[in-house]
Order: C-alpha cells, then structure tokens, then sequence
C-alpha cells in the first residue's frame, strides 16, 4: 500500500523498516527524512509530474512510501478480551477511525467482514493516524467466528437500533 503523508513515513522508518520496500520523492528529497536511517530502503527521485500521477493527496509532503501489507493473522488468540468486531462498514475513514480508536482505548484486536471498507485504502490508513500496525486485524472469513464468539459480552452498535446499547449474552 502506499504511504503518503509524511510523519507516517517517518514513524514507519523508525518502527518497522523492514516493511517499506521503496520509497519515491518529487525531485528535491524531504528535508525531515534527511535524518532518517534509510540504508536498508530503496529511495527513488522522480520528476514532479510522474510523483504527482501517482498521490492521491491534494496537498503532497512529496514522499510517498511502498509499503507492503502485513499477513493477514489467522490463529485468534483466545486470550483476547476486547475484540471489535466491524460489519460491512462502507466508508474507509471511518474504519481508519475505529482502528485508532481500538488502539488508543487498548483493544486487543479488530475483525472486519469481507464487506468492510479496505483497511489499506489511503483514506483508512490516513484517518487510522499510523495506528494500523498496532493492533492485529482479523478477516472473518479466515477465523470461525460462531466458535469464538461465547467467550465474549457482545454489544451490537446500529445506527438504526431503537436502543442506544444493545448486550447479547452468546
């Protein structure tokens, strides 16, 4: 997926290197990557429309960072006690929102089903504010969720629910 703002570089250059394949910038290199470790990152300068062809940002930091997915976990780990679980959420920034909201209120981990948004759109990685490696994201169609589901106190969010909260004791 492509990063393109640039703290979030930063922080990727710094946490985990090993995970930007290349990195691209328009013509003149960043000034704030200059003290950043990047021997082990292939950096490319290309000429500004060639970058510009490429960013999805209206307004570039001129860096934009490869970097490549995480494996999708399988094994779930019953010791989890703060699982979200996201249905079909459509809008990408709003599942970059929950994804940064699940780390910073300390939730174990995220499951999202195959109608969920893409967690790597750029719209999710920006609104995510690089939380994205910090909590492992599950597919439920890789885990059997009917078996894992009774060591939880489930509460159903819906907009369109009459309730505010609603428990399900599985």
């Amino acid at each position: 997926f492509l990063l393109e703002n640039l703290h979030f570089i930063q922080e990727f250059l710094r946490d985990c290197p090993h995970l930007i394949e290349a990195l691209f910038y328009s013509e003149e290199f960043p000034e704030s990557l200059k003290e950043c470790d990047l021997s082990h990152v292939d950096s490319v300068a290309v000429k500004d429309h060639v970058f510009n062809s490429v960013t999805d940002v209206k307004h570039s930091s001129g860096c934009v960072a490869v970097v490549k997915m995480l494996p999708r976990p399988i094994a779930f780990d019953i010791a989890y006690r703060h699982v979200l679980f996201l249905c079909d959420i459509q809008q990408p920034r709003n599942i970059g929102a929950v994804i940064r909201n699940a780390v910073a209120f300390g939730c174990d981990a995220i499951i999202v089903t195959s109608e969920c948004a893409d967690i790597y759109h750029p719209e999710s990685i920006c609104a995510s504010a690089g939380q994205l490696l910090k909590i492992p994201i599950y597919y439920a169609a890789d885990i059997a969720i009917k078996d894992i589901m009774h060591q939880f106190k489930c509460y159903l969010l819906d907009s369109n629910a009459t309730q505010k909260v609603t428990v399900v004791n599985a």
